[in-house]
């Protein structure tokens, strides 16, 4: 019941922070490649992220967005600050998740709402929250999936969703490979471990 009343006011505030003053500053450098990039054509503009740095999904997706609430300053910020919002409710699914506590969950979401450097880069029409948030996301759906088979297919769709929006990416699922190999080496010593020893009650009943 406590999550149902804090999380949709953490995630309100959480809003109302990257959404203040939004437009109160100009495009800068980055931004102006993003809001140039989804005025070309779409042939062209494929060729020309093509020759960019960073891989295609964020553009791809701020062209549609665009297509829908145009590409005017405030549009293209608000793509960011949607999932600078939404990274907020996917750290507290993951938190939730992963130690079972509401509480702790919901202080993990208030510290990402509030976080300066969240609020920062949610003013921004670059791929970073979007990138945030698919990191969040699979991280939850990492734990899904070592409860239920059913979510490998969702976590292999965010994970590769997320390296198709910023490189980094791939930092963060390499430290989840590390923690599923850490996981799975110490459930086999476990195994190890119970098999070794009722051998050895085995041998002492004999």
């Amino acid at each position: 019941m406590m999550a149902y009343i804090f999380l949709p006011l953490i995630m309100a505030v959480g809003a109302f922070m990257r959404y203040y003053h939004n437009t109160a500053i100009a495009l800068w450098h980055d931004e102006a490649f993003s809001a140039l990039y989804i005025r070309y054509p779409w042939l062209e503009m494929m060729q020309r992220i093509a020759l960019d740095v960073h891989p295609p999904l964020y553009y791809l997706a701020l062209r549609i967005w665009s297509m829908i609430g145009g590409s005017g300053l405030l549009s293209l910020r608000l793509f960011s600050i949607l999932f600078g919002v939404l990274t907020v409710w996917a750290v507290y699914l993951f938190v939730k998740a992963a130690f079972e506590n509401k509480s702790l969950a919901l202080l993990a979401a208030a510290a990402v709402a509030l976080n300066p450097f969240q609020i920062q880069y949610a003013l921004e029409a670059r791929m970073y929250t979007l990138g945030t948030f698919l990191v969040a996301i699979s991280s939850y759906l990492l734990v899904r999936a070592l409860q239920n088979k059913k979510y490998w297919f969702w976590y292999g769709v965010a994970v590769a969703a997320g390296i198709y929006t910023h490189y980094y990416v791939f930092l963060s699922v390499a430290a989840q490979g590390l923690f599923f190999l850490f996981l799975r080496l110490h459930r086999l010593s476990g195994e190890l471990c119970n098999s070794a020893q009722l051998l050895l009650l085995g041998e002492t009943r004999l």
